[in-house]
Protein backbone atom coordinates (compact mmCIF):
# COMPACT_ATOMS: atom_id res chain seq x y z
CA UNK A 1 0.00 0.00 0.00
CA UNK A 2 1.73 3.17 -0.92
CA UNK A 3 1.60 6.21 1.24
CA UNK A 4 0.67 9.64 1.03
CA UNK A 5 -1.93 9.00 -0.83
CA UNK A 6 -4.99 10.76 0.21
CA UNK A 7 -6.86 7.95 -1.84
CA UNK A 8 -4.90 5.20 0.93
CA UNK A 9 -6.98 2.41 1.69
CA UNK A 10 -6.94 1.06 5.23
CA UNK A 11 -7.30 -3.07 5.34
CA UNK A 12 -9.67 -3.43 8.66
CA UNK A 13 -9.63 -7.41 8.50
CA UNK A 14 -11.48 -8.10 4.88
CA UNK A 15 -12.06 -4.68 4.34
CA UNK A 16 -10.21 -1.60 3.16
CA UNK A 17 -11.60 1.97 4.24
CA UNK A 18 -11.04 4.92 2.79
CA UNK A 19 -9.92 7.61 4.70
CA UNK A 20 -12.97 9.59 5.07
CA UNK A 21 -14.29 5.99 5.98
CA UNK A 22 -11.81 5.46 8.84
CA UNK A 23 -12.66 9.06 10.05
CA UNK A 24 -16.38 8.27 10.19
CA UNK A 25 -15.65 4.83 11.81
CA UNK A 26 -13.74 6.98 14.42
CA UNK A 27 -16.64 9.52 15.09
CA UNK A 28 -18.82 7.12 15.78
CA UNK A 29 -16.71 5.06 17.99
CA UNK A 30 -15.80 7.92 19.98
CA UNK A 31 -19.49 9.09 20.30
CA UNK A 32 -20.31 5.77 21.09
CA UNK A 33 -18.09 5.67 24.18
CA UNK A 34 -19.22 8.90 25.61
CA UNK A 35 -22.80 7.85 25.04
CA UNK A 36 -22.44 4.81 26.95
CA UNK A 37 -20.44 6.72 29.68
CA UNK A 38 -23.08 9.17 30.13
CA UNK A 39 -25.84 6.10 30.64
CA UNK A 40 -23.73 4.75 33.11
CA UNK A 41 -24.00 7.78 34.78
CA UNK A 42 -27.94 8.21 34.99
CA UNK A 43 -28.33 4.74 36.04
CA UNK A 44 -26.06 5.58 38.82
CA UNK A 45 -27.46 8.63 39.72
CA UNK A 46 -30.70 6.84 40.62
CA UNK A 47 -28.97 3.72 42.78
CA UNK A 48 -26.77 6.06 44.60
CA UNK A 49 -29.47 7.53 45.82
CA UNK A 50 -30.22 4.46 47.55
CA UNK A 51 -27.23 3.66 48.67
CA UNK A 52 -27.48 6.09 51.50
CA UNK A 53 -30.73 4.37 52.83
CA UNK A 54 -29.31 0.77 52.06
CA UNK A 55 -26.18 1.20 53.95
CA UNK A 56 -28.08 2.38 56.91
CA UNK A 57 -29.82 -0.78 56.54
CA UNK A 58 -26.96 -2.82 56.87
CA UNK A 59 -26.67 -3.40 53.03
CA UNK A 60 -24.25 -2.63 50.44
CA UNK A 61 -24.32 -1.87 46.56
CA UNK A 62 -22.08 -3.97 44.30
CA UNK A 63 -21.92 -2.10 41.19
CA UNK A 64 -21.05 -5.02 39.34
CA UNK A 65 -18.39 -5.69 36.54
CA UNK A 66 -16.61 -7.72 33.67
CA UNK A 67 -13.88 -10.56 35.03
CA UNK A 68 -11.98 -13.74 33.52
CA UNK A 69 -13.65 -16.87 35.03
CA UNK A 70 -12.20 -20.31 34.90
CA UNK A 71 -8.73 -21.45 34.22
CA UNK A 72 -6.50 -20.97 30.64
CA UNK A 73 -3.23 -23.40 31.41
CA UNK A 74 -3.98 -24.45 35.25
CA UNK A 75 -2.56 -27.92 35.49
CA UNK A 76 -4.58 -28.28 38.65
CA UNK A 77 -7.57 -26.74 37.51
CA UNK A 78 -11.09 -29.03 36.49
CA UNK A 79 -12.35 -29.68 33.22
CA UNK A 80 -15.24 -27.58 34.31
CA UNK A 81 -13.01 -24.60 34.90
CA UNK A 82 -11.84 -24.80 31.33
CA UNK A 83 -12.13 -22.28 29.14
CA UNK A 84 -11.67 -18.96 30.74
CA UNK A 85 -14.13 -16.48 29.64
CA UNK A 86 -15.63 -13.38 30.31
CA UNK A 87 -18.65 -13.16 32.58
CA UNK A 88 -20.25 -9.79 33.57
CA UNK A 89 -22.49 -9.18 36.67
CA UNK A 90 -24.64 -6.91 37.18
CA UNK A 91 -25.05 -4.19 39.99
CA UNK A 92 -27.07 -6.09 43.01
CA UNK A 93 -27.01 -5.57 46.68
CA UNK A 94 -25.76 -7.93 49.87
CA UNK A 95 -25.60 -7.25 52.97
CA UNK A 96 -22.24 -5.64 54.29
CA UNK A 97 -22.13 -8.44 57.17
CA UNK A 98 -22.20 -12.15 57.43
CA UNK A 99 -25.19 -13.74 58.97
CA UNK A 100 -24.52 -14.07 62.63
CA UNK A 101 -25.37 -17.27 64.80
CA UNK A 102 -27.50 -15.59 66.67
CA UNK A 103 -29.39 -14.07 63.64
CA UNK A 104 -29.45 -17.72 62.19
CA UNK A 105 -31.37 -18.79 65.43
CA UNK A 106 -33.86 -16.00 65.43
CA UNK A 107 -34.63 -16.95 61.59
CA UNK A 108 -34.68 -20.72 62.37
CA UNK A 109 -36.49 -20.22 65.45
CA UNK A 110 -39.38 -18.01 63.45
CA UNK A 111 -39.91 -20.25 61.05
CA UNK A 112 -38.96 -23.72 61.99
CA UNK A 113 -36.64 -24.22 59.17
CA UNK A 114 -34.60 -27.49 59.08
CA UNK A 115 -30.85 -26.63 57.54
CA UNK A 116 -30.07 -29.18 54.71
CA UNK A 117 -27.05 -30.29 57.39
CA UNK A 118 -30.11 -31.63 59.97
CA UNK A 119 -31.72 -33.58 57.41
CA UNK A 120 -30.79 -37.38 56.89
CA UNK A 121 -28.58 -38.12 53.94
CA UNK A 122 -30.48 -39.11 51.00
CA UNK A 123 -29.11 -42.31 50.24
CA UNK A 124 -30.40 -42.94 46.76
CA UNK A 125 -28.38 -39.78 45.52
CA UNK A 126 -25.50 -40.70 47.56
CA UNK A 127 -25.50 -44.85 46.11
CA UNK A 128 -25.14 -43.18 42.61
CA UNK A 129 -21.56 -41.90 42.94
CA UNK A 130 -20.71 -44.92 45.11
CA UNK A 131 -18.59 -48.00 42.94
CA UNK A 132 -20.40 -50.72 41.50
CA UNK A 133 -21.57 -53.54 44.27
CA UNK A 134 -22.02 -51.18 47.20
CA UNK A 135 -25.11 -51.83 49.35
CA UNK A 136 -27.06 -49.18 51.31
CA UNK A 137 -25.74 -51.31 54.24
CA UNK A 138 -23.01 -49.52 53.32
CA UNK A 139 -24.16 -46.15 53.98
CA UNK A 140 -25.19 -44.20 57.19
CA UNK A 141 -27.47 -41.61 56.43
CA UNK A 142 -26.84 -39.68 59.81
CA UNK A 143 -26.70 -35.73 59.38
CA UNK A 144 -23.55 -34.42 59.14
CA UNK A 145 -21.37 -31.51 57.50
CA UNK A 146 -18.00 -31.18 56.36
CA UNK A 147 -15.44 -29.56 59.73
CA UNK A 148 -12.18 -28.21 58.60
CA UNK A 149 -9.47 -30.05 59.98
CA UNK A 150 -6.03 -28.65 58.69
CA UNK A 151 -3.33 -31.69 58.07
CA UNK A 152 -0.07 -32.41 60.77
CA UNK A 153 1.85 -32.48 57.64
CA UNK A 154 2.42 -30.60 54.23
CA UNK A 155 0.01 -31.12 52.03
CA UNK A 156 -1.20 -29.69 48.20
CA UNK A 157 -3.87 -26.83 48.60
CA UNK A 158 -5.76 -28.52 45.67
CA UNK A 159 -6.48 -31.47 47.80
CA UNK A 160 -10.26 -29.77 49.84
CA UNK A 161 -9.98 -33.52 51.45
CA UNK A 162 -7.11 -33.10 53.11
CA UNK A 163 -7.96 -30.04 54.89
CA UNK A 164 -12.07 -31.08 55.81
CA UNK A 165 -13.23 -33.81 57.66
CA UNK A 166 -17.14 -35.36 57.37
CA UNK A 167 -18.09 -35.30 60.72
CA UNK A 168 -21.60 -36.72 61.44
CA UNK A 169 -23.65 -34.41 63.99
CA UNK A 170 -22.06 -31.07 62.42
CA UNK A 171 -24.18 -28.63 61.83
CA UNK A 172 -24.50 -25.20 62.67
CA UNK A 173 -25.72 -25.21 66.11
CA UNK A 174 -21.95 -27.64 66.16
CA UNK A 175 -19.71 -26.02 64.76
CA UNK A 176 -16.92 -28.51 64.91
CA UNK A 177 -18.98 -31.44 65.49
CA UNK A 178 -21.61 -32.77 68.03
CA UNK A 179 -19.80 -32.14 70.99
CA UNK A 180 -19.07 -28.65 70.21
CA UNK A 181 -21.81 -25.73 70.83
CA UNK A 182 -22.61 -21.95 70.05
CA UNK A 183 -21.08 -20.62 73.56
CA UNK A 184 -19.52 -17.63 72.85
CA UNK A 185 -20.25 -17.36 69.08
CA UNK A 186 -23.37 -15.92 68.85
CA UNK A 187 -21.50 -13.07 67.37
CA UNK A 188 -19.68 -15.08 64.87
CA UNK A 189 -21.01 -15.91 61.74
CA UNK A 190 -23.00 -19.18 61.00
CA UNK A 191 -21.34 -21.84 58.98
CA UNK A 192 -22.79 -25.30 57.73
CA UNK A 193 -25.10 -23.46 55.74
CA UNK A 194 -25.26 -24.58 52.22
CA UNK A 195 -26.51 -22.93 48.95
CA UNK A 196 -29.95 -24.38 49.80
CA UNK A 197 -29.85 -22.82 53.01
CA UNK A 198 -29.25 -19.40 52.06
CA UNK A 199 -32.16 -18.60 49.47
Amino acid sequence: MARGNNMEEQTFGRVQLSPLMRRVRTIFTVLGCVMVSLTGCFEREGQLANVDDASENGMAFVPGGTFWMGAQNDPLSLPREHPAHLVTVGPFWMDAHEVTNAQFDDFVQATGYVPVAEKPLDIEALMVGLPLGSTVEDLDPTPGSMVFSPPLHEVGLADAFAWWDWQQGADWRHPFGPESSLANLENHPVVHVCYWDAL
